[in-house]
């Protein structure tokens, strides 16, 4: 799975807020930017400057397997074709790499602490063009019992069935890839648990 990450230049310009994400793809890649990524990242883009979410800061990416913890082939040229576009757009964009494994541990953890090692990894563009890791990140991951409890409602509730992506909107053009139904769900959840 993978998408878009929409925001904006922090004031110092050395990271993204983030403020939304745009689900792309629920498939593994072949390793490129093929002509729907692209149409999908110009959508993306064009959405977040109209509806005021900001522009195209990032792309986020989880892989197949349980344990990869890398930014592949695909995934970095994937991510390349996000850069060029947030180029565009005046942003230095990152890219996420999230660990299903340790997420899943993280959500799981019945007790509202830390858990560590981090469950999200950031890279950005190095010197060399390549993706390099962002900083330390021998951090934590903190999920509080309101957030698990929004999960675990909205997992009862189905709304990870209603997510669509933008491979589902290829195949069926009424699919809405913005997830306004999703989002409701999830507010209507999180509102329920106040």
């Amino acid at each position: 799975m993978c998408g878009v990450l929409l925001g904006s230049p922090a004031e110092d310009g050395a990271a993204v807020v983030v403020t939304d994400v745009v689900p792309m793809l629920h498939a593994a890649t072949s390793g490129c930017a093929t002509p729907s990524v692209e149409i999908a990242l110009e959508h993306a883009a064009t959405h977040a400057s109209s509806s005021g979410a900001g522009t195209l800061v990032g792309y986020y990416h989880g892989n197949e397997l349980a344990g990869d913890e890398t930014l592949g082939h695909g995934a970095r040229k994937i991510a390349d074709a996000v850069a060029a576009v947030a180029r565009e757009r005046g942003v230095d964009a990152r890219a996420l790499l999230i660990s299903a494994e340790k997420l899943a541990a993280a959500t799981a953890n019945n007790a509202d602490a830390s858990i560590g090692p981090v469950a999200v990894a950031a890279f950005k563009r190095g010197g060399g063009g390549g993706w390099e890791r962002v900083g330390d990140q021998e951090g934590a991951l903190r999920v509080s019992a309101v957030a698990r409890a929004g999960v675990a409602r909205c997992h009862a509730a189905g709304v990870a069935a209603a997510i669509v992506d933008f491979d589902d909107h290829f195949d069926d053009v009424a699919a809405d890839w913005r997830n306004v139904a999703a989002d409701d769900a999830v507010e209507r959840a999180l509102t329920e648990l106040s």
